[in-house]
């Protein structure tokens, strides 16, 4: 079956070019061949004020087909009312041009293969007699879109946006919640998988908000929200995916960007330089980002009993010092060879260091198996340092068809973790070392090929993934009791995959969406000194999906949608490390864990207008083997390991609306939903729980280039099987000033003003049939902060529709906490 699969991805090209045709020739139904007498091309211009003649910023550009008189394109223009539209067919074209307080004007030209480039000359805009209120503004291109398996947010068409980094931005995209941190949630969840431009990115693994914030907002043209995710979609985030889309652009010129904020917590600074020629264009960013040495305070309690009632108690109080340094970087390179056919290709690198330091008094008193009582002093300095590297090869091949296109993707990847945790027990008589060193390669093929077919469009495609995996661990002691010996853990995972997606025009405004994805996963582990047996297991999935929606109006549409997705275990999760956080608190993987599978089915109504948007769905989700951490007591230590739990079903309620006003934008948005889940392995009793989280903001022009932004969330605590952990709320207040050529802006903000003390308590609880286990940390949260950015330089840009596919979002990720 292996060998099947990996003929089917390879052959997989051969059969997609042979439908491409040759020469360019293109063929629709019947086998009739269809005309290639088009060529693409690029249309700029300037848009002034007649009588002073200057250029006016953010006027509306529509392009619009002469012969069906219909919308192709539309943009906005720069400060100096500049404006480009790329790659466009050739034939005859109204331009459409209307600015608040001037009388619309109309353009017709024509490109031609000859001339397929056009730069009209500057279109003047007459001052109109007629007072505009607010209701007589049109939008030509909406700034949130319901379509059949998404919800699009227009960044670019956002004129009031008023953000700074994609953290911003997220805040202002339907169904999702953002932290101070960055910390991103949709219905209540952070296992959302994100894409950068169509593909998962190491850029975006790891530390997801420090990655965020260095990706300015200019550069990102939408965010997709995806909910539904469809069958060329691999695997599911427990919520699902986010796609950050940025302007992919031809540009002649540079233009570069330092910006960058100090605070008492969090300090962040960063470049990013764009340069290029004609069709070619280079790009690089880097930072970095630190926080200062912080303080915090932990309190844990832990009882366990037998079967007789007799009782151990464990108590500790600790402090806690940690800070984090990270820098990240990436160059980025696209050449439009032709009119048909684009490379890009993009190097990302990211490391991260994280020194830890915590002094623990810890009590016992046992009863049981033996009475024993100690009281002792531990202290452990841990440091973990992640470095992350990945190169992307892109081809793409569009055709005269709209929305044709074929694609292959190269990517290959490599993540090294390194860790080493100290620990010294009564007065150092007992001294732990631990070392943790895991090298991860990943190399992945893809091809995709798109085909419309009159009211119809066809997606299939193939890939392959090769994930290799060493982890080196060992722990040392002057106490042979914790003697650990060095071992070597080898885990190999390939997933080969296909699907079909297809997607229909119907009757009566209504359009469905569905497809079927096969996954083959060959998986295969063994341990170089035999501390465990060597395993070798495939499987396969067959994972559905459907959409029906039906267009109510203009921006209003209802949509019903199910699907399945599957998500492996990640290194985290498998990794047989002992990961000793304390003597009495240790932490092993499992590599038996099998992936989790989940049926949802939702239900969901859009309504996008010029002045109110609103989102609203229920859904349904039904999960087997989800994997969750584990925690057993065995003698006066708790073992934490991940399992599959038998089953959980989750439903809820998820809103998202925003409401503009002359000099006022508010948001708002709440998720309620309800947990249930039971395994008879681990309970006797059907774990059930409500969970709910509520996010707000709002945006006020001041005037003179001066807005107050506000905004804060409140999520109830998170559930598992065994127990839930923290509920968690925060808000901000900010001012920011842009300066007059808005090149740059200088901000302020105040993080959580009114807690008492400035402190946040997080808290945990736990329990199973012999044990319950609370802990609770305090750590500083009140802060304010600075914020600047600058850019200098001068682009004309041309923006361009190649992205990258490939999106490997199968795998249940590790996360990591700034708190």
């Amino acid at each position: 079956m292996r060998k099947f699969i990996i003929a089917l991805i390879f052959l997989f090209p051969l059969i997609v070019m042979a439908q491409g045709g040759r020469g360019g020739g293109n063929y629709s139904n019947f086998g009739k061949k269809k005309s290639t007498n088009h060529f693409r091309g690029n249309i700029s211009g300037k848009i002034i004020d007649l009588n002073n003649k200057k250029g006016l910023e953010y006027a509306n550009v529509t392009l619009k087909n002469t012969k069906w008189d219909k919308v192709i394109e539309g943009t906005i223009t720069d400060s100096k009312g500049k404006f480009t539209i790329s790659n466009i067919l050739s034939g005859k074209y109204t331009l459409v041009v209307s600015y608040l307080g001037y009388k619309k004007k109309e353009v017709e030209f024509e490109l031609t293969k000859r001339n397929p480039d056009i730069r009209l000359q500057n279109i003047e805009l007459e001052k109109s007699s007629e007072i505009l209120s607010e209701v007589t503004i049109e939008e030509e291109k909406a700034i949130y879109e319901s379509r059949i398996d998404k919800i699009v947010y227009n960044v670019e068409n956002d004129v009031n946006q008023g953000t700074d980094d994609a953290t911003d931005v997220l805040r202002k995209a339907p169904l999702l919640t953002v932290d101070f941190e960055g910390n991103v949630e949709l219905r209540g969840s952070k296992d959302i998988k994100f894409l950068l431009n169509g593909k998962a990115s190491s850029f975006l693994k790891g530390d997801l908000s420090t990655a965020l914030s260095m990706i300015p907002a200019d550069e990102i043209k939408s965010v997709e929200v995806i909910t539904s995710p469809g069958a060329k979609y691999d695997g599911e985030g427990e919520a699902g995916i986010v796609n950050i889309i940025t302007k992919k652009s031809i540009i002649d010129g540079y233009k570069a960007t330092i910006d960058g904020s100090v605070g008492t917590r969090i300090n962040r600074n960063s470049y990013s330089i764009t340069l290029g020629k004609g069709r070619f264009s280079l790009s690089g960013r880097g930072g970095a980002n630190y926080s200062w040495p912080r303080e915090g305070t932990t309190k844990y309690k832990r009882e366990d009993w037998n079967d007789s009632g007799d009782t151990n108690v464990l108590t500790n109080n600790g402090i806690s010092k940690s800070q984090w340094i990270q820098y990240r970087g990436g160059i980025n390179m696209f050449y439009d060879i032709n009119a048909y056919n684009s490379i890009s290709s993009d190097i990302n690198f990211s490391a991260r260091h994280t020194p830890t330091y915590n002094t623990t008094n810890y009590d016992y008193t046992g009863t049981f198996p033996n009475d024993t009582v100690y009281n002792y002093e531990s202290r452990i300095d841990s440091e973990r340092d992640t470095r992350k590297l990945q190169w992307n090869l892109d081809y793409t091949r569009t055709f005269d068809e709209p929305e044709k296109e074929l694609s292959m993707s190269f990517q290959i990847g490599a993540r090294l973790n390194d860790e080493e945790t100290d620990i010294s027990e009564q007065n150092d008589q007992i001294r732990l070392i631990n070392l943790n060193n895991e090298k991860n390669i990943d190399q992945t093929f893809q091809i995709d090929y798109t085909h419309p077919i009159n009211i119809h469009k066809i997606e299939l495609g193939a890939k392959i993934i090769n994930r290799n995996q060493e982890m080196n661990y060992s722990t040392t002691s002057d106490d042979s009791n914790y003697i650990l010996p060095e071992e070597l853990f080898n885990y190999n995972q390939l997933v080969g995959a296909t699907y079909l997606s297809t997607q229909w025009e119907l009757p009566n405004d209504f359009g469905l969406l569905g497809g079927l994805r096969y996954e083959f996963t060959q998986i295969n582990g063994d341990w170089e000194n035999n501390t465990n047996n060597p395993f070798d297991d495939s499987y396969h999935n067959i994972l559905p999906n459907l959409t029906l929606s039906k267009n109510l109006d203009l921006g209003k549409d209802i949509k019903l949608s199910y699907n399945t997705r599957i998500s492996r275990p990640s290194s985290q999760y498998i990794n047989t490390n002992t990961d000793i956080s304390d003597n009495k608190n240790i932490t092993i993987g499992n590599p038996d864990l099998i992936p989790s599978t989940t049926q949802q089915f939702e239900l969901g109504y859009n309504s996008f207008g010029r002045k109110y948007q609103g989102s609203y769905y229920i859904y349904y989700k039904n999960s087997k083997d989800l994997i969750e951490s584990f925690l057993t007591v065995r003698n006066d230590t708790s073992i934490t390991t991940f399992e599959n739990v038998g089953s959980s079903v989750r439903y809820g309620l998820n809103y998202y609306g925003s409401i503009k006003f002359e000099k006022i934008t508010l948001r708002a948005g709440f998720n309620l939903g309800s947990y249930e889940s039971e395994d008879n392995r681990f309970t006797t009793e059907k774990t059930k729980a409500s969970t709910y989280s509520y996010n707000f903001g709002g945006t006020y022009d001041l005037g003179k280039k001066w807005k107050a932004e506000t905004w804060g969330f409140y999520r109830s605590a998170s559930q598992t099987i065994q127990g839930s952990s923290t509920s968690f709320g925060m808000m901000s207040l900010g001012l920011k000033k842009e300066f007059k050529n808005k090149r740059g802006s200088l901000g302020i903000r105040v993080v959580e003003p009114f807690l008492k003390d400035g402190y946040k308590v997080f808290k945990t609880n736990l329990s199973g049939p012999n044990f319950n286990q609370e802990s609770k940390r305090k750590i500083l949260f009140t802060s304010i902060g600075i914020s600047f950015k600058y850019t200098f330089g001068k682009l004309n840009f041309k923006s361009s529709k190649q992205r990258n596919k490939i999106k490997n979002d199968d795998v249940q990720e590790e996360r990591e906490s700034e708190f």
